[in-house]
C-alpha cells in the first residue's frame, strides 16, 4: 500500500531550538563534501555533492571551511511525491529539486537520501 504524500505543514512548533541543539539530534546524518572558497563573511557555502553543486546558507562561524568537510544540510519541503526513477538534484530558478529516498526520523522529521548512480 503507497503512503500519502508527506505534508511538510504537518509539523507544528520549531525546527530548532537552537543551533547547537539542531546539530547534536541530527549529527549522524551529516555528509562529507568538498566546499569551496567563498569570500569572508558570506553567508553562502558552495558545496559539491555527487550529484552536483548545491548552495547553501552557512549557520557557522566564519571563516567556513574549505575542502572535504562534514557538512549538516538542512532544507524544508515545500511540495513532496513518491520518487519516480533516479536520485537527483536540480535547481529551477531560485529553488532545489531533489529526488531520493527518504526516510522516517520521528517527530516530523525525515531523511532525503540522495546518492549519485541510482535510488536512495
Amino acid at each position: 500500500m503507497a503512503r500519502p504524500p508527506l505534508d511538510p505543514k504537518a509539523r507544528r512548533g520549531a525546527i530548532e531550538e537552537s543551533p547547537e541543539e539542531f546539530l547534536r539530534r541530527f549529527l549522524e546524518h551529516r555528509l562529507e563534501v568538498d566546499l569551496l572558497p567563498e569570500p569572508w563573511g558570506s553567508p553562502l557555502l558552495e558545496a559539491l555533492t555527487p550529484l552536483g553543486p548545491l548552495y547553501a546558507f552557512d549557520r557557522g562561524a566564519p571563516p567556513a571551511p574549505v575542502g572535504p568537510t562534514p557538512v549538516l544540510l538542512h532544507g524544508v519541503a515545500e511540495w513532496v511525491r513518491p520518487l519516480e526513477g533516479e536520485a537527483y538534484l536540480k535547481r529551477v530558478r531560485d529553488r532545489y529539486r531533489l529526488g531520493g529516498e527518504a526516510r522516517e526520523l520521528g517527530e516530523g522529521f525525515y531523511l532525503l537520501e540522495v546518492r549519485a548512480g541510482g535510488r536512495g
